[in-house]
């Protein structure tokens, strides 16, 4: 294995990292909503409030030599905070009209100092090392500043220039949805944790959980979420009992803003960005992109009361170059071997990947328009420094139109001729067959959160009680059609092996002029049918409350208890229908409207695939398919009589993709904070019992095998988990942290696993008459995926301009389970009698995902001006994994969407009003599905992407900020079936997009 033989070498190449490689950390972000220091240092707690409020604090060493700081535990302003933090010290805090804090002796009134004594400590707001390293927990974070500087559309993007995140651009999320349409997006909709894919993660908005709008697995998309407005984004990567138990990638949180990160009085944003993309422009599109967008924040003179709203509209367009050979081989079986053996199986002792021969390939041009929009709000009371009221609300808007227009290009009459009587076979492509399709992947996406709460603090109490709302949706109504030259009889004559030849991993068929030219003359291909319509719709609503309380004890040893409770239920729902009209050609000959005649083209592209195939495409009108659709339909074909989902009956169309569920969750925790010298210690647990139940559709059959009205069923699941857990830090000073930790979690399956639908087949009168009976059903009694976890770290910084870390993990999984779209998985047939099998999905064995994870930035202050704006930053993740997806097999896989290798590399130059960084992202190869073609799996090729950002802030106050994502122009999506096989590749082009933006805070 080979990263079993690299190990100590890559362990060794990630320790010396981190000097030159790391974070991106930013060194101005907004005021905490509150303020907390637990340290008895004095001047070490002076430095870390200076860091959280960003303001300097000036102090003698003489003065706070010996003296120890009290304690402060959320305090609601930073006057309240060394209030507290002074309170048994003697000494008070002033403000200079300049805001520079100055600590003294009470009745002092600035009196001589030793010269030389003076400390001066400047605050560095938001330092995404200097949270790191406070955190109880492992965390890497993304601020304010961070997020402004990438050139991304969406905070997945962003979200991979951390360590240990992935993301995925191929995560289709629906019934009609595949792999490539979703990444023909252009941008990443799905993030993976330490190889582990989005189902196995948390995420949060203001600490609520977030709805899973997806009907097919409990990953959260992303991709509706703009950068801008996010406070913050902080990933959690091991955990603690106060955090819910059902995550083992980790725990992503994107924080907004409130009007207690500002000052008093009223203060503002106000955003505008705009950009261009090279694809669209290549396509002849000159579509201007852009995103408004700003918010306000007043707070009360007397800092108890505020109120922060913002909004944003984001409206941009797309043009992207598909070249698939995927689909065409795992779904219209559009492939050969090249040495094949009688039976027509890939001939023995040749690597099938390899073996492998593309018979057809899908060229398109997507095109589409992305509408986003939403906001916040929060309302905030703070009273006193006991008594704190909270509401928080957040929304989320996408609309996303996608038109998809194919030239596919497929071979008819394939075959095999022997070589000699060598008993070996070659392909023989006896025609050609080509074919236009037209798809649309519409998707409209809704997410949004509520919450509100009360912090009370009496004597040594802290309760926090919350109450919270959170709703997701994810609807799409696809439609089709294609047209076929020919549609009945035989293409033209072809008789060769192979269909194409390849330049740089581009597939091209070799095809004489005369064969190019019934390609390329698509208008006179012969329609198909009036199209095809599938709707669905899925969402799911959660509420609950919970109770968070902590008992300071403030002893020698244990300081604090905390504990809680929590009740938590879901609501979601599912349904799919497919309306296929009939064919519209005669069966017999052929004959029908051809594209050119059918009224459904609107336009055209000078060039289907700009730079790879230069030929001319029509452009279908979605309106005039929903015509052609709706006019068959008032012609006599009832939708009652084309609605073909899953079956034969109508009710059973009708009701077979359809299903409720509810889910509730009963947790509570305990957890104590200890510390020994400098040593902090905290364990705990936490219990969570789950209630599911599901409602769905048996489509059944009489004895002879002829199918039956179907019935609504349910089934019910529970599952218990009691998660211990233990956490070490160990601070030999205010700048290192050394960490240990061990945890246990889970993952609950995704709903259609459980419960999807259950289809009866009997014959021979049935099991209960001497025939057979046959049963595909959900499986109620999957496991949880259950996970130990261990990490450790090492984490340094310095708070000014130098900061590293170096961790390591390992996960040991049990119960494995994965999920995938409108299919149950690890399908496995078990005769339950002689006469009766039913095919459920089953857990897979054991597992484990392990890594290493390396970050460092540093700033060269050190040098004299200009020259100490320079800066080198990055991370480097590397990972492997196992899994058994059978259980009891010796057979292990890796886990999808899980790369071996991912880095960051950033180059920066940070001085004054000027910002400029040039950062490469690379994300190694990963499994993206198990057994795609003839049990081979399918790879996500590595991918790099090179990002460059400029920015000025100008002496009137206006941030501009010009950025270039993806410089180099590299393919944002590449598979290939076999990891080293490239035969049949898809890609995706998506181009460089260019961006201006300006911001005005006041």
């Amino acid at each position: 294995m080979i990263f079993g033989s690299m190990r100590v070498r890559l362990l060794a190449t990630a320790m010396i990292l981190p000097i030159s490689f790391g974070l991106f950390c930013d060194v101005s972000v907004a005021q905490p909503t509150s303020y907390s220091v637990d340290t008895s240092d004095l001047g070490s707690a002076l430095s870390i409030l200076a860091d959280e409020s960003g303001r300097t604090i000036t102090y003698s060493a003489s003065v706070v030599a010996g003296k120890r700081a009290t304690r402060v535990d959320h305090a609601s302003t930073l006057e309240a905070a060394l209030t507290t933090l002074l309170g048994q010290t003697g000494l008070v805090a002033t403000t200079r009209p300049d805001g520079t804090i100055v600590i003294e002796t009470a009745g002092s009134k600035g009196g001589a100092r030793i010269p030389g004594d003076d400390i001066v400590v400047t605050g560095e707001r938001g330092n995404a090392a200097a949270i790191a390293l406070r955190s109880n927990t492992l965390v890497s974070v993304l601020t304010e500043t961070d997020i402004a500087r990438a050139p991304d559309t969406n905070v997945t993007e962003t979200l991979s220039r951390l360590p240990g995140v992935s993301i995925l651009y191929g995560g289709a999320q629906n019934s009609n949805g595949v792999s490539i349409d979703f990444a023909a997006r252009g941008e990443g909709n799905l993030v993976a944790l330490r190889g582990l894919d989005a189902e196995y993660n948390i995420d949060l908005i203001d600490g609520v959980e977030v709805a899973q709008g997806r009907p097919y697995s409990r990953g959260v998309e992303l991709n509706l979420l703009p950068p801008q407005g996010m406070q913050r984004i902080a990933v959690s990567k091991s955990f603690s009992p106060d955090q819910d138990g059902d995550a083992i990638g980790g725990i992503i949180d994107f924080r907004t803003p409130n009007a207690f990160d500002f000052g008093p009085g009223l203060h503002g944003s106000m955003f505008v960005k705009g950009s261009l993309n090279s694809q669209e422009a290549a396509y002849g599109q000159q579509n201007l992109n852009y995103v408004v967008g700003g918010g306000l924040s007043w707070r009360s003179r007397d800092g108890t009361f505020g109120v922060y709203a913002s909004g944003y509209y984001d409206h941009h367009k797309f043009a992207n170059t598909i070249i698939d050979g995927e689909y065409p081989a795992s779904v219209n079986g559009q492939y050969a071997w090249a040495v094949a053996d009688a039976n027509g199986n890939s001939a023995p002792g040749v690597d099938p990947s390899k073996n492998l021969v593309l018979e057809g390939l899908d060229i398109g041009a997507t095109m589409g328009d992305v509408k986003r929009y939403g906001g916040n709000l929060s309302l905030d009371w703070r009273p006193s420094s006991s008594v704190s009221a909270y509401l928080n609300a957040t929304f989320a808007n996408s609309k996303v139109t996608q038109d998809t227009q194919y030239l596919q290009l497929y071979g008819q009459n394939d075959g095999y001729v022997e070589n000699g009587t060598t008993g070996t076979y070659s392909p023989v492509i006896g025609n050609i067959q080509p074919r236009y399709y037209f798809t649309t992947e519409p998707e409209t996406s809704v997410l949004g959160t509520v919450s509100a709460g009360v912090n009370i603090r009496s004597d040594r109490w802290t309760v926090k009680p919350q109450a919270f709302l959170s709703w997701g949706i994810d609807d799409a109504d696809h439609i089709e059609v294609s047209a076929r030259q020919p549609e009945v009889g035989n293409g033209p004559a072809y008789g060769a092996s192979s269909l194409f030849t390849y330049a740089n991993g581009i597939p091209y068929p070799t095809l004489s002029a005369a064969q190019m030219a019934v390609v390329q003359n698509i208008g006179a291909y012969v329609q198909r049918r009036a199209g095809e319509i599938s709707p669905e719709a899925s969402n799911q609503t959660k509420y609950g409350g919970k109770i968070d309380a902590a008992y300071d004890v403030g002893g020698d040893i244990l300081q604090r208890i905390a504990f809680g409770v929590k009740i938590s239920s879901s609501v979601r729902n599912h349904e799919y229908a497919d309306y296929e009209t009939g064919k519209v050609f005669n069966s017999t000959t052929g004959a029908g409207p051809t594209l050119a005649q059918s009224g459904l083209l609107n336009g055209q592209v000078n060039a289907i695939a700009p730079g790879f195939y230069n030929f001319p495409a029509p452009l279908f009108s979605e309106s005039a398919l929903f015509g052609a659709f709706n006019q068959a339909v008032a012609n006599g074909q009832s939708l009652a009589s084309i609605i073909d989902t899953c079956s034969n009956l109508v009710i059973n169309n009708q009701n077979c993709d359809t299903q409720h569920g509810t889910e509730t969750v009963y947790a509570a925790y305990v957890l104590a904070n200890l510390k020994v010298a400098d040593v902090e210690i905290t364990p705990g647990a936490r219990f969570e019992h789950t209630f599911i139940k599901n409602r769905y559709w048996v489509t059944p059959t009489d004895g002879s095998g002829n199918e039956l009205p179907g019935y609504f069923s349910s089934s019910t699941t529970k599952y218990d988990k009691f998660l211990p857990s233990i956490q070490v830090n160990y601070r030999p000073n205010t700048t290192t942290v050394v960490r240990g930790s061990v945890t246990t979690s889970y993952v609950r399956p995704a709903f259609f696993q459980l419960g999807g639908g259950e289809q009866i087949q009997e014959s021979g009168g049935g099991a209960a008459n001497g025939g057979t009976t046959s049963i595909t059903i959900g499986n109620p009694n999957l496991k949880a995926i259950d996970a130990v976890n261990f990490d450790t770290s090492v984490e340094w910084s310095n708070n000014r301009f130098a900061s590293a870390s170096l961790g390591g993990f390992y996960k040991s999984l049990r119960n494995f389970m994965y999920s995938q779209v409108n299919n149950y998985t690890n399908l496995t047939a078990q005769n339950e009698t002689g006469s009766t099998s039913v095919t459920t999905p089953l857990n897979g064995g054991d597992g484990h995902v392990e890594g290493i994870e390396a970050s460092g930035r540093i700033q060269f202050k050190m040098m004299p001006a200009p020259f100490d704006g320079l800066g080198l930053g990055g991370n480097v993740t590397i990972e492997h994994s196992s899994v058994h997806l059978v259980a009891g097999s010796s057979a292990t896989d890796r886990l999808l969407n899980q790369p071996d290798f991912a880095a960051n590399a950033l180059l920066f130059y940070y001085r004054g009003p000027i910002m400029a960084d040039l950062t490469l992202t690379h994300t190694g190869a990963y499994v993206s599905q198990y057994n795609d073609i003839a049990n081979i799996d399918r790879w996500a090729q590595a991918n790099n992407k090179v990002d460059l950002h400029l920015g000025y802030v100008t002496p009137v106050g206006v941030r501009v900020d010009f950025g270039i994502a993806n410089l180099l122009n590299t393919a944002s999506y590449h598979t290939t079936v076999g990891q080293y096989a490239d035969t049949i590749p898809s890609f995706v082009f998506s181009g460089r997009t260019f961006s201006l933006a300006l911001k005005y805070s006041f």
